[in-house]
């Protein structure tokens, strides 16, 4: 290494000091991370032993890590505690193994998969308009979380695995929730109980986690009765050989792609969809003028495979969104030999982590950065000064392999809700902050008022 510049630490000197930075960051990891931003500066150390983490926010760190150097580093340690619920599906899995999982998985993400996915969006969209005509009727306010996660499950279901979930989605829901706050719990805390330990939590967690599997075993096997090739990502894994062996993937492999994938598929985009309609009833121009671009480009009609792509202004608000609550505000690496992220040395075997959530707010990268300003997004107005300051799908090869299916389904479901409604905040809402769990999460949940256009 030419570089042996050591990274500045967090200024918890003393016994006390470090108990209470700890305490601090289980119950408050933002303000934690925020305080430790102003007192150093982008770049600095939090912990000890085993759990020290290098902290960056500096893009040209992230793009060395994700990109430049990404065969120097493998998921961190804390991604483990995810292997508990998710097994070792694409979001866990390293090295030779998640790249032939990746090139098995691509193709169904493919354009011309895509197309077949918005028309079942959109049905999915269109019955979402009907549930929120009918409790609009009512004068009743709408709970946008709750509603989001019903809608974004349902097209998980039918786009993965050809299966209305419809009825399941709240107990679902619930177990996934549950599951999402225990394994939080374990990423937060320097150290954990083994699993194996019957405490109540561990056992509502291993409850939590069968009922998921009875739901994707119960799928896999219809599927393997019917023998039905239904063009889904289903058929595609069931279908696929190895590249190696020629085997084709195990129950245990099928399961861990398929929760993982599934989980994926509707919790990051019902938190975003939430985190927007949010954005957009507090800033009602912009639910104006997203409502102009629908009229101009699609005659105010359902948005269609072929012109949603000309929804820019759209587009525009969800990139905006995605870079004020990114879901995934958090991003773990570790070090395989050493290396610099710039002037500073990083040993081996070393947590890096990087802070989307503070990387999209940072006024050395952003203009006004805690404001939501969409037309930064148009392509004239543009004003990123480092592609890699804006990170919401993660980078490089580990980029989120359903990226675009997120935002085709956030660009439909918010146009055509524009379409139909209004909405503002009821009367007296609380405050909403942001939930640094698995995902990003809006607490408490946002309610809102509707008026039919």
């Amino acid at each position: 290494m030419n570089s042996k510049v050591l990274i500045p630490p967090k200024r918890n000197k003393g016994f006390f000091r470090t108990i209470k930075g700890i305490i601090q960051f289980i119950q408050d990891p933002i303000k934690s991370f925020e305080d430790s931003i102003k007192d150093i500066g982008d770049t600095f150390i939090v912990g000890f032993g085993k759990n020290t983490h290098y902290i960056t926010l500096n893009p040209d760190h992230v793009q060395h890590v994700l990109q430049e150097n990404h065969k120097n580093y493998t998921k961190s340690a804390k991604y483990d505690h995810l292997k508990l619920f998710l097994g070792n599906g694409l979001l866990t899995s390293e090295g030779d193994f998640w790249l032939s999982q990746r090139r098995t998985i691509q193709p169904a993400f493919y354009k011309s998969k895509l197309e077949a996915i918005f028309n079942t969006m959109k049905i999915c969209s269109n019955d979402l308009i009907n549930r929120w005509n009918k409790i609009s009727a009512k004068n009743s306010y709408i709970e946008v979380s709750e509603e989001m996660i019903k809608t974004t499950l349902t097209i998980a279901g039918k786009s993965l695995f050809s299966v209305d979930l419809e009825n399941t989605a709240s107990d679902v829901g619930n177990a996934i929730n549950y599951s999402n706050h225990f394994i939080n719990q374990r990423i937060r805390r320097p150290y954990n109980f083994p699993i194996e330990i019957p405490l109540p939590s561990h056992i509502k967690f291993k409850k939590d986690v069968k009922k998921i599997d009875q739901l994707i075993f119960s799928i896999l096997k219809e599927r393997m009765k019917t023998k039905e090739n239904n063009n889904d990502l289903l058929s595609l894994l069931i279908e696929t050989q190895n590249e190696t062996d020629g085997n084709s993937m195990t129950e245990k492999q099928l399961r861990d792609e398929l929760v993982t994938l599934f989980i994926a598929g509707y919790e990051t985009t019902a938190v975003s969809m939430s985190w927007l309609i949010y954005l957009l009833a507090i800033h009602k121009n912009y639910q104006l003028k997203i409502r102009e671009e629908i009229q101009q480009v699609c005659n105010s009609k359902q948005p269609d495979y072929q012109n949603y792509h000309q929804l820019k202004f759209t587009k525009a608000a969800i990139q905006e969104a995605l870079r004020l609550y990114p879901p995934a505000w958090i991003i773990g690496r570790k070090s395989i030999k050493e290396d610099a992220l710039g002037e500073y040395y990083v040993p081996s075997d070393m947590n890096v982590v990087f802070l989307p959530y503070f990387m999209h707010r940072s006024s050395q990268w952003w203009e006004q950065p805690d404001e939501f300003y969409p037309e930064r997004f148009l392509s004239e107005n543009n004003a990123m000064k480092h592609k890699f300051s804006y990170i919401p799908f993660g980078s490089g090869p580990r980029l989120c392999i359903g990226m675009q299916f997120a935002i085709m389904e956030m660009t439909l479901l918010i146009a055509d809700l524009v379409k139909v409604f209004e909405w503002n905040l009821i009367e007296n809402h609380p405050k909403i902050y942001p939930a640094p769990l698995v995902t990003l999460k809006p607490q408490p949940f946002i309610k809102i008022a509707l008026n039919r256009i």
